[in-house]
């Protein structure tokens, strides 16, 4: 017959320690069960009928350490742009009325509100005046969406900002995020960038030279290279980074272009064949031009 396992008690638990959620080292001092322990903080605070569970998970709290702890532990590490641009990080939370915030170069601002530091507009003290601001802004330069280049030339506040395209035109009262991610318009897009990149040359990573034929849009531009290849509906940004490609082999007029042989001076020279008379060598696209058949050989 099956033997009636004996009813086990519950294990007293007292003098058993652990770091609560708030940072104090809390001890069960009393153990009535699951549901009902007593427990001091290293402040010598007690605090009475509480559940084990919550114990060793840290989640009971002390009034000595704030009665906003809780929520401290949500918010803190929380970071915004504040109204000067600097990135600022909520360092203490001691309710909605109260936090202490730290700036990117080191200054800590205390005693501020929790909606102050969500709509960035706590001020640091190191910066008392807007040229200071000025100074770590000004000249800042990025790549808009459209392919041109800008660059702030004043700076009022975060959302406040001049800027100034590689064309000259200049375009006020923008954000700064919008800057920082390229989504500031130009006010011609549809008529001046067009002629502004229409002639435009670069090198890809073959030593090839190519050039901008018709610019419809940023993701939509099309491309010669020297060897007289066109290429359509290609991205102005692979265009910037040399990473739009060329065919090879490719036939050239009576020059086959077989493979790349290396790059010299950012020119790139291939292991080439006339097809009209034989004649075989490494040549630039320079000097695939310049060769005639029965000369040189």
């Amino acid at each position: 017959p099956n033997k009636q396992i004996p009813y086990k008690r519950n294990i007293d638990r007292t003098g058993e320690s652990i770091i609560a959620r708030n940072g104090l080292k809390m001890t069960i001092i009393a153990y009535r069960g699951s549901t009902d322990i007593d427990v001091q903080f290293e402040t010598g605070e007690i605090v009475k009928n509480k559940y084990y569970k919550e114990f060793k998970v840290g989640n009971i709290g002390c009034s000595e350490h704030g009665l906003y702890q809780d929520y401290a532990l949500k918010y803190v590490g929380q970071s915004v742009i504040a109204s000067n641009g600097q990135k600022m990080t909520l360092i203490a939370y001691n309710g909605n009325h109260d936090v202490n915030v730290q700036f990117e170069d080191g200054t800590i601002v205390k005693h501020r509100t929790y909606n102050a530091f969500t709509k960035g507009i706590i001020q640091n003290p190191n910066y008392t005046t807007f040229q200071k601001i000025n100074e770590t802004h000004i000249g800042e330069t990025t790549v808009a969406s459209n392919g041109l280049k800008m660059e702030i030339i004043k700076y009022r506040n975060y959302n406040d900002i001049d800027v100034k395209f590689e064309d000259g035109v200049v375009v006020k009262h923008k954000k700064m995020l919008h800057f920082k991610d390229g989504h500031i318009k130009h006010p011609n897009i549809n008529i001046h960038i067009k002629s502004f990149h229409i002639g435009e040359k670069n090198i890809n990573k073959d030593g090839i030279s190519m050039e901008i034929i018709d610019y419809t849009k940023y993701n939509d531009i099309d491309i010669q290279f020297e060897t007289g290849y066109i290429t359509k509906h290609k991205e102005y940004s692979r265009f910037k980074k040399h990473s739009i490609g060329h065919p090879i082999p490719y036939q050239m007029d009576n020059i086959l272009i077989e493979k790349k042989a290396y790059i010299y001076n950012n020119i790139g020279n291939f292991y080439c064949k006339c097809v009209n008379c034989g004649y075989t060598d490494v040549m630039s696209i320079k000097e695939m031009k310049a060769h005639q058949c029965g000369i040189g050989e």
